[in-house]
Parts: structure tokens; sequence; C-alpha cells
């Protein structure tokens, strides 16, 4: 959030939520907040204003999903838990990072060069 933090069409706020405050945004991202009234404030605020946003950890409170993503040249994969239990997410994508080296282009040139001979098979 930090380094998205310095583009200069990007605020980021540390500060109570007070109704209002999501005015003008695009995207909203609340951190977990636990109080389930404060929770659907934001919700309604956002809803309102036709904002995209995800509250972290609340999946019936999130338009959108923030998976976690690792990239390997051409080989791109994302994980998600859908909310319940973010460790797991963590996990997963940690398992991946050791599980596929760095280079995966020669693989993924490999295979893209395969796809055309089982395309014409089937």
């Amino acid at each position: 959030m930090h380094d998205l933090a310095q583009q200069p069409n990007v605020s980021l706020r540390y500060k109570a939520y007070e109704p209002g405050d999501l005015a003008g945004a695009f995207v909203v991202v609340a951190a977990a907040t636990y109080e389930p009234e404060l929770t659907e404030a934001i919700w309604h605020e956002a809803q309102q204003n036709n904002q995209l946003v995800n509250i972290v950890d609340v999946p019936a409170r999130c338009n959108f999903i923030v998976p976690s993503i690792l990239r390997r040249g051409q080989l791109t994969i994302s994980v998600s838990t859908e909310g319940p239990v973010p460790a797991w997410q963590n996990v997963s994508a940690s398992a991946s990072k050791s599980s596929f080296r760095q280079n995966t282009q020669p693989i993924c040139a490999w295979q893209r060069s395969r796809v055309p001979i089982y395309a014409r098979a089937g």
C-alpha cells in the first residue's frame, strides 16, 4: 500500500472512518474492522456511491477480491480463499513461490509450442 500511495492519483489515509470519507474515491479498501456497525456503514456508503469496495476479511461486504499473486515470467498463479482463512492464502502463495523456479520461461515456451497440437487433436 505504501508504494501504491506514492502515485499522484492515490490517497492513503490513516484515520477513523466518518460518513462522507469515501466521496470521490473509485476504489475503497478498508482494513479489517471487526466492528459490524462500522463495516456496514462503509459498505452502504460505498454502495450508494457505486464504488468498488473490499472490506478485508469480510467477503460478504466485498464486490472485488485481492488474491495473492505470484508471477514468474509468463506464469501467473493467483490464490484466494474468498476471505474465511487469509492465512491459508499466504501459506499457499508461499508454497507456490518455493515450488516454481525463478525462470519458468522455458516450460511456458514449451507448453505454448504444444497448444496447436492439442487443439488439432480434439
